[in-house]
């Protein structure tokens, strides 16, 4: 699979997470992630587990570039361009290769 596509299902994948975070907290939703037979909730638990397998910097480029885009050009801070391509590479494909979409 190209890498555009994997980039377009994380985006995806990173809205219907936020929406389903957003929509879990501002309910009556007490005890986070009780009943793990909703598939709601299985989603949300499928994505943290493969956010939480990646390496710190990984995480750190998913986090940026796909959840919570805070700022553009954020990682000019920690790496070059050329660095920044080549983990930002590496990091979608182990997040959706642990999310099981390849």
């Amino acid at each position: 699979m190209e890498l555009t596509d994997l980039e377009q299902k994380l985006a995806n994948i990173s809205k219907n997470y936020m929406s389903i975070k957003k929509a879990f907290l501002s309910h009556t939703i007490s005890s986070r992630y009780h009943d793990i037979s909703n598939p709601f909730v299985l989603f949300c638990l499928d994505v943290e587990n493969a956010f939480n397998s990646l390496s710190s910097p990984l995480r750190r480029i998913i986090n940026n570039e796909f959840f919570y885009q805070d700022y553009a050009n954020w990682w000019k801070k920690y790496y070059s361009k050329k660095q920044f391509r080549v983990l930002k590479k590496i990091a979608v494909f182990k997040f959706m290769e642990a999310y099981h979409e390849i």
